[in-house]
Order: C-alpha cells, then structure tokens, then sequence
C-alpha cells in the first residue's frame, strides 16, 4: 500500500514541477516540501515494499538536488524517478501484492 502512496505523491510532484518549468506558476516551497514527502515516501517504502526498481527511484531522487531545475539533468533524474516506480508495477515480486 505504501508504494501507491510514494507513486501517487511522486506524481503529484512532477506534475508541480513540469508545470513550474512551463513558467505557468511558480509553487516555490510547497514544491520543495512536497519533494520532503516524495523522499520520505519512497525511502518508507523501499524499507515496507522492497523492490530492486526503488533502488533507481532513490537515487534519482538523492541526485535531484544537486541538479538545476530547468537543466536536462533534473528532466532526467524526474524520469529516471518516475521509470522506477513503472518498473514496480510492470515486475511485481512474488508475494509483493
């Protein structure tokens, strides 16, 4: 069940970001501490839910400060984030659901 929170919260925030790099709002804080959330959500439930794919959406998300908003970079690390928590739902682990 965790790992639907961490997917649904990582959703949200992308969407706060590619909607803040359209310049069509800018969310400010509200973006950082929902990145706090995301984090927070992913490292509980890679401790919960284990799956090898988190591994990738941990890192993604550890590199993700130390690249600029707007840079490929940061376009990258929100993907590779994302791809991760897609490689969970496509490889479920036996006994995972």
């Amino acid at each position: 069940m965790m790992i639907f929170i961490a997917f649904a919260l990582y959703s949200v925030n992308m969407i706060v970001g590619v909607i803040a790099q359209l310049q069509w709002y800018h969310f400010g804080k509200i973006h950082h501490f929902l990145y706090f959330l995301v984090f927070f959500a992913a490292v509980v439930a890679t401790f919960l839910e284990f799956h090898p794919a988190l591994i990738l959406t941990l890192i993604a998300l550890s590199a993700m400060p130390r690249s600029r908003p707007g840079t490929w970079i940061h376009n990258v690390c929100a993907a590779l984030g994302l791809f991760g928590y897609i490689l969970t739902y496509i490889f479920p682990l036996e006994g995972y659901r």
